[in-house]
């Protein structure tokens, strides 16, 4: 076949093109194969015919006086509202093109143009009537652009099948969802109660085989503002049996790993398609996917940089839309307002815990929040967010999860708000060590620092009875049903028990590191510092063997990151303390630590058994 040139979209692109009628980079493309464009001779420019009109602002050029004048809407604090809002002006066309993209196991390539159109206004403005349900009514709707728009998502639905093959049966997709639904609802919820169960249960159906013709697939469907809300159903449920697979032991989940990476990847490869226009519009699913994407790969990697990368970049979402002030989250109807209030707790705990361990750069800092943190804990109108028709939800499960997670909240917070002013007290002495006057002003300092840690230790006598005794908390007589309720406050009361106890050690390395026991009630010999760091230690060894191995392995790598921390210290304290009775003690504790870290097999394990080695 001879030689024709170039295709339109090669040239386009600058692509190698292989000239072929419909070209090989088309093909893998998925986009129209024309050569319509006639190829210009070389040499000199022909001179252009003078003209006195003024010539149309291009579809570039009005991109960017829209990209513009969104920034500078953005960043000029308006005087008639508390929340951001974006202009709601002129019919402007933003053309961006994402390049080839690929998602591994299946190697789905996707090309998409989107075309975005007018701004409605914000859906979270200020004007309590400005709320618009979130639809792209700016994109190109000619039927090429939507036939590639349907065809890439569709690619990506087709993929997901064809990458978990033979370990989940296409006819049985949905029913395993549903499965991996009730897990979440289980083990992960009560340390996340951000999201309804009904909404997972109706977005299963998107999971349909993708050759069942007796149940329409709306990925498949042309009307693009129908389509955009079935991507994000997809992007979100993929990424709930991503998180929920990615902790999962084998006896629950066989191929937890390939069947959670092959989600992950359907997840994040449907989300990279409608983005721009994500992050431009977010709602609460924006928020979440991106929150269960970070916790997926911290699972599955071992590594906190990229799954920070998503944490924030959710936070930064949360901060752009003002969620932590209540008059902007009350101005949201229905359930939308309640989901994004407990994603914003949700952020602001991750946030207050990265400052805590020294481990991440807040982004929801209290600093920048305009007027105060004045979010309130619940709405007015809140509605159960566990399923009632299910009767493992019965009873009083759902009220008393969400008041352990607040709880939660209030130890991390407590515990932050000590270790700051430890850290901001050490250094103003260190640089006022001559100053007579600072004396006076140290000790009611240090006296403050007392109260604080006081009001943190008492917190333990705070923990709901429901937590004290998970065994004795459910109200109901049903086995089965008291069963499932017992698990789900184990696996709260190891989230906050765990974190109390791993709070305590980081206070007494800061009280250590800026000579100030006094705060915790001791001296600072040796050997009582590394007593009192065996103790707890030992205290959160014990509740270790307390809580149900299963309710510590669900809890993925932020469980393995807390033992680390503790192991860690242990074996500084065998090593720097030349005690016989330290030493001895140090050894039997880091043996058991051991033990039980190379049973949760994590990513980070072979990592944490060389490092204590």
């Amino acid at each position: 076949m001879p030689f024709r040139g170039a295709c339109d979209a090669c040239r386009r692109r600058k692509v190698k093109c292989d000239g072929a009628d419909f070209c090989a980079t088309c093909r893998i493309s998925g986009i129209d194969c024309q050569r319509t464009t006639v190829p210009r001779k070389r040499g000199r420019r022909p001179t252009k015919k003078p003209t006195n009109e003024i010539a149309a602002p291009t579809i570039a050029t009005e991109a960017v006086a829209a990209t513009t004048s969104s920034h500078d809407g953005e960043s000029d604090r308006q005087t008639t509202g508390n929340s951001p809002n974006l202009p709601d002006h002129g019919r402007t066309h933003q053309v961006r093109e994402l390049g080839t993209n690929s998602y591994s196991p299946s190697h789905v390539t996707f090309d998409l143009i989107l075309h975005h159109g007018p701004s409605e206004g914000h859906p979270y403005s200020s004007s309590p009537r400005t709320y618009q349900p979130l639809s792209p009514f700016g994109y190109d709707t000619s039927p090429s652009t939507t036939e590639r728009y349907c065809h890439n998502a569709e690619q990506i639905h087709e993929g997901l099948f064809s990458a978990l093959g033979a370990m989940l049966p296409a006819e049985a997709m949905v029913q395993n969802v549903h499965h991996y639904i009730h897990l979440f609802m289980q083990y992960i919820f009560p340390n996340y109660p951000i999201i309804f169960e009904s909404t997972l249960r109706t977005s299963a159906s998107l999971l349909q085989p993708p050759t069942d013709a007796g149940s329409p697939n709306p990925l498949h469907s042309y009307e693009l503002s129908t389509q955009l809300a079935s991507m994000r159903g997809f992007a979100m449920i993929t990424a709930m049996c991503a998180v929920t697979t990615s902790v999962m032991p084998e006896h629950l989940v066989q191929n937890r790993h390939l069947i959670s990476a092959s989600f992950l990847n359907a997840s994040r490869a449907m989300l990279r398609l409608y983005e721009d226009h994500d992050l431009e519009y977010p709602n609460s699913s924006s928020l979440i996917i991106r929150l269960w994407h970070s916790i997926t790969l911290q699972n599955t990697t071992g590594k906190t940089g990229l799954a920070w990368h998503y944490q924030g970049e959710a936070a930064l979402v949360a901060q752009r839309l003002r969620l932590y002030n209540e008059e902007t989250v009350c101005r949201i109807p229905g359930q939308e307002s309640q989901v994004l209030r407990a994603c914003f707790w949700q952020l602001y705990l991750t946030d207050i815990a990265g400052i805590a361990t020294n481990t991440r750069t807040p982004v929801l800092s209290e600093v920048h929040f305009d007027g105060g943190l004045t979010l309130r804990e619940h709405g007015e109108h809140d509605e159960p967010m566990l399923d009632p028709s299910k009767d493992y939800n019965q009873g009083l499960l759902e009220s008393r999860l969400v008041v352990g997670f607040h709880f939660k909240i209030r130890v991390w917070s407590l515990a932050t708000r000590l270790i700051q002013d430890i850290r901001a007290h050490g250094k103003h002495r260190g640089t006022n060590i001559t100053d007579p006057s600072s004396s006076e002003f140290e000790g009611s300092e240090l006296g403050q620092l007392v109260e604080a840690y006081m009001a943190f230790e008492s917190l333990i006598e705070e923990l709901p009875s429901w937590l004290h005794r998970p065994d004795c908390a459910p109200d109901c007589v049903d086995e089965e049903i008291s069963a499932y309720q017992t698990t789900c406050f184990w696996v709260q009361r190891w989230s906050i028990l765990s974190a109390f106890h791993c709070l305590k050690l980081i206070i007494l390395q800061c009280c250590e590191e800026f000579s100030m026991p006094e705060v915790m009630g001791f001296s600072d010999h040796a050997i009582s510092l590394a007593m009192k760091k065996l103790d707890i230690a030992r205290s959160f060894f014990e509740e270790l063997q307390t809580v149900p191995f299963l309710c510590v392995k669900i809890q993925g790598e932020p469980a393995v990151q807390r033992i680390r921390r503790v192991g860690t210290l242990v074996l500084q304290v065998g090593q720097t303390v030349g005690h016989d009775g330290v030493r001895a003690r140090s050894k039997s504790l880091l043996t058991q630590l051991l033990d039980l870290l190379a049973k949760l097999d994590s990513k980070a394990s072979d990592s944490i058994g060389t490092q204590n080695m």
